[in-house]
């Protein structure tokens, strides 16, 4: 069964950043079986081909990363840095 999921980035402080991090932020929203088959199919299709294979990957614990950690909430993606 699809459901639609938001998908949320968390937030991260990257060397460069002057020490200021880049707080959570709202991605899209997409359909799936699971929350990581929505976002892989939100990547696929805004995302060039190329970056879709090199950043997004689903870990060893079953969550969909894109560079960072992505989640279907803003209070769990705010938890690194608001």
């Amino acid at each position: 069964m699809c459901m639609k999921y938001d998908i949320w980035a968390e937030g991260f402080l990257d060397q460069g950043m002057e020490g200021i991090p880049q707080k959570a932020s709202y991605v899209g929203q997409a359909d799936g079986s699971t929350f990581a088959e929505a976002c892989e199919n939100w990547y696929k299709k805004n995302v060039p081909a190329d970056e879709f294979r090199r950043f997004f990957h689903i870990d060893s614990n079953g969550n969909p990363r894109f560079w960072v950690r992505l989640f279907d909430n803003p209070e769990d993606a705010r938890k690194s840095f608001g």
